[in-house]
């Protein structure tokens, strides 16, 4: 899968805002909670994060990388993430991003005070 970009995308959020109406146009239940998209509907399931760039001239584009393909990103909204789990507990790939996804929690759990960010443990 390669990066998709237009003209009319102004912005990453135009861009974000371009996919999650893409996936509710085609029958699917969407929610966005910044990058991450989790999609349901038509018999499927999906968590995936959307990354985006500028391509200056070009406007602002887009690729999708399911949590099934491992992306290197880590910090889905944990409700996202039990959602998707059962669906995609046999896959390698996501079962590799999911023991990144809870050592990077483990991380974020061991900061004290008021910068601790707020990422839970998925077991």
């Amino acid at each position: 899968m390669g990066w998709l970009f237009s003209y009319s995308w102004r912005s990453s959020e135009d861009v974000l805002e371009y996919f999650k109406t893409m996936l509710e146009q085609s029958g699917y239940t969407v929610h966005r909670e910044g990058h991450w998209v989790f999609a349901e509907g038509r018999g499927t399931i999906d968590l995936v994060y959307v990354k985006t760039a500028s391509g200056g001239r070009n406007g602002w584009g887009y690729k999708d990388i399911s949590v099934t393909c491992g992306p290197y990103v880590y910090n889905a909204p944990l409700w996202m993430v039990k959602k998707v789990h059962l669906a995609f507990k046999d896959n390698q790939y996501y079962q590799g991003w999911l023991s990144h996804y809870r050592q990077k929690a483990a991380v974020l759990k061991s900061f004290t005070g008021p910068q601790r960010p707020e990422l839970a443990v998925y077991d």
